[in-house]
Parts: C-alpha cells; sequence; structure tokens
C-alpha cells in the first residue's frame, strides 16, 4: 500500500496541471450545463439587471421561485470520467522509475488516483453552487424581498429549494457523490 501511495504521489506531482484542470473542466462545465439548461433563468437575470428605475416585481416573484440547480449532481458523476478518460496518459510506464511497483499496487494507485480526482471535483461543484447562491443573493435578495411586500405575500417565506439558497442542494449532491463512491468502492 505504501508503494501505491508513493506512486499516485509521485503522479501527482509529476502532473501538477491535473490539479488546475479538474477545477477548470468543472468550472467550464458548470457553466455549460447552467446555461443550457436554465436559459428562462438567464433571461430573467438579464432583465432584472437592466431594470434598475421600476422594479418588475412579478418578475421578481417569478424569478424567487426558480428551482435550484439539481443538474449539478450529474455533473459531480460525469466530470470525473472525463478526467478518468485522459488519465491513462499520465500515467508512466513502471520502467521510467527506480520504484518496483507490480500489477496491484498499479491498480491501487489508480484507484487512488480517481478518489482525489472524484473527490476535488465534488468540492469544487459545491463550492460553485455556494457562489451561485452567494452571487444571486447578494444581487436581488433585497429587490425580492420587497417584491413579496409589495405584491402582498407578507408571510410567505421564500422557498428554500430555489436557486436563491441553491447551497441547499450540496447535500443532495454529498448524498449521491458519497452513494455513488460507495457503489464504486464495492465494485
Amino acid at each position: 500500500m505504501n508503494i501505491a501511495i508513493r506512486y499516485t504521489q509521485t503522479i501527482l506531482k509529476g502532473n501538477k496541471y491535473l490539479l488546475l484542470s479538474v477545477p477548470i473542466v468543472a468550472l467550464i462545465g458548470f457553466f455549460v450545463v447552467f446555461l443550457l439548461s436554465n436559459q428562462s433563468t438567464i433571461e430573467n437575470i438579464q432583465a432584472l439587471s437592466t431594470e434598475t428605475v421600476h422594479k418588475n416585481y412579478p418578475l421578481l416573484f417569478t424569478f424567487s421561485e426558480k428551482g435550484a440547480f439539481v443538474q449539478s449532481i450529474a455533473l459531480v458523476i460525469l466530470l470525473p470520467f472525463l478526467h478518468l478518460a485522459f488519465l491513462q496518459d499520465l500515467y508512466p510506464r513502471p520502467l521510467d522509475f527506480n520504484l518496483p511497483i507490480g500489477p496491484k499496487n498499479r491498480f491501487i494507485s489508480y484507484i487512488l488516483l480517481s478518489i482525489v480526482v472524484y473527490v476535488y471535483n465534488l468540492l469544487i461543484i459545491c463550492l460553485f453552487n455556494y457562489l451561485l447562491q452567494f452571487y444571486l443573493q447578494f444581487r436581488f435578495m433585497d429587490d425580492i424581498k420587497e417584491a413579496y411586500d409589495v405584491l402582498g405575500y407578507l408571510y410567505s417565506e421564500i422557498p428554500d429549494n430555489t436557486l436563491l439558497f441553491n447551497g441547499q442542494i450540496n447535500s443532495l449532491v454529498f448524498m449521491v457523490g458519497l452513494t455513488f463512491s460507495h457503489c464504486y468502492l464495492s465494485f
């Protein structure tokens, strides 16, 4: 096991761009999937951003009920596969090292590196969910609260499962991620 860990460390040290490519691919994937799956939300954000003098209260109310970005769950599972598809080029041949490594330790090293990529991607996607929530709350929350008051929803709360509270989807992301990793490790 110690040899497999050292081999994994050698791969990570020799391929520092791997630790940089995971967040870049996650960022691109997050925004591409968000743009493709939430076109009406983006149109609402653009419309709400341009109206500064007269606030469109019905649009603000509608925007406050947009569902959370649940497609980020798929990104947690699919993006590591994208990285792992190209990982075979990262592993040098054992003859390139003075480190004696057998097939068993090499396989364990593949698993360890897969886990590192998977967990790193999971954390990056969760961070992006929180950043999206922070941006939307910072930009629109005061106006949405005002819209609730003006439209007569004085005793109503903004639902928790909306895009404004997108960070709460991370509990589901972690649950799916742990289930997937448990199935992966038991396989």
